[in-house]
This record gives structure tokens, sequence and C-alpha cells, in this order.
């Protein structure tokens, strides 16, 4: 698949064709039937679990789910059962980047403006250097590795700063898989894909 030339006018078709596909997307993941929503996590979390990315990695970063997202509790209580070390992200607006803190089951987290869990500022910080694996969030995916967000960049300027070492895994519901995201080259991929059904490691 061949990445559009970045023209001014290539670059407005695929960000009208990116606010379209949030649209649908996002529609069809408020529509999941609870019990669907219910069964689909559970496997997407059974697996996770089977991934040697997963059972390697000691320091995890992970969003707390938001919305009609994913539920990542199960995830996160998972891994700090494991013995990992559960990395989250907390958006510093003033300079449009993810803040990474270390936090355990005492962490009490902070709600942002968005309405998103945040861990709080006192927490200890990490580098991005430092993550070993990381559960990637987004409104699509295709079988490419690509990635459709929220548009504000957060995630791929955090991706884009991750050591070769770190695996980018993406769990998400069937609907949120597409043939084609709509992509720019500064969009950073994925490493797996997870749904309920499979297992998608993307080809380099």
């Amino acid at each position: 698949m061949h990445h559009l030339h970045p023209t001014a006018s290539g670059i407005d078709q695929v960000a009208a064709n990116k606010s379209v596909m949030r649209r649908t997307i996002g529609l069809a993941r408020d529509g999941i039937d609870p019990s669907a929503r219910v069964h689909q996590t559970h496997r997407c979390l059974t697996q996770l679990l089977t991934l040697p990315a997963y059972q390697r990695a000691q320091r995890l970063l992970c969003t707390v789910s938001f919305g009609s997202e994913l539920d990542t509790s199960g995830i996160i209580d998972r891994a700090r059962a494991d013995g990992k070390h559960v990395v989250l992200p907390r958006v510093d607006k003033s300079s449009a980047d993810l803040l990474l803190f270390l936090t355990d089951t005492d962490t009490r987290l902070e709600t942002s403006s968005w309405g998103i869990a945040e861990p709080p500022l006192n927490a200890t910080t990490v580098d991005s250097g430092e993550l070993d694996l990381v559960i990637v969030p987004g409104l699509a995916f295709d079988p490419m590795g690509n990635r459709l967000g929220y548009g504000r960049g957060y995630f791929d300027r955090l991706l884009a700063q991750l050591p070769v070492r770190a695996t980018r895994v993406a769990l998400c519901f069937e609907c949120q898989v597409v043939d084609a995201v709509p992509v720019l080259d500064t969009d950073e991929k994925i490493d797996i894909l997870v749904t309920a059904a499979a297992v998608t490691p993307i080809p380099k």
C-alpha cells in the first residue's frame, strides 16, 4: 500500500477520510452489545497473556480505558498480579506530550479535563526508553499495522520515541478492524493486533 505523497490536497484528503472513519467506527464501538463487549474483552486479555512479548515484559504501558474503549482494567490488574511494573500516561497540555508514571494498586488516579483517569504528578516518572511493551489505544486498526487515533497525535509522538525492543500491541473489538486506515508517513504502526478472534503479528 502506497502512502499518499504529502501534498496539501493529499493531506487534507487523508484528514477528511480519518474524520469519517472516526465517526463511523466510534458509533460502531458505542453500539456493541454489552454481553459481546464482555466476551470480546475477556478473549483479548486471554490472547494477550499468550504473547511472548507480554510474558517477557517488565515495564508495560497501558492507558485507563475511556468511554466505549475495550476495558483495560483487567490488563492492568493482571499485569500487576504477574509482577510487572504498570506505567500509565498523563497528558501534559503545555508540551502536548504524554508524561509517563509508574503506578501500583495504591496510586490514586486523577480525572483529567477530558474525563480520563490519569496518574498524579507526584508519582514516579518513567522514560519511554524503559518500556518493554505498550498497549496502544486507538479507534481503528488494519492488518498492515496502521492505527487511527483520536486526532491529537499524543500517541504517535510517544511511539516514535520508543526503543526498538518495545512491542506495540493493540487490543480492540472486531468492529474496529478495517481493511485500510487512511495514513500519512508520520503515523506510527503497531506490531501485533489482538482481537477476540485472532492474534495478528504485523509483518515488518
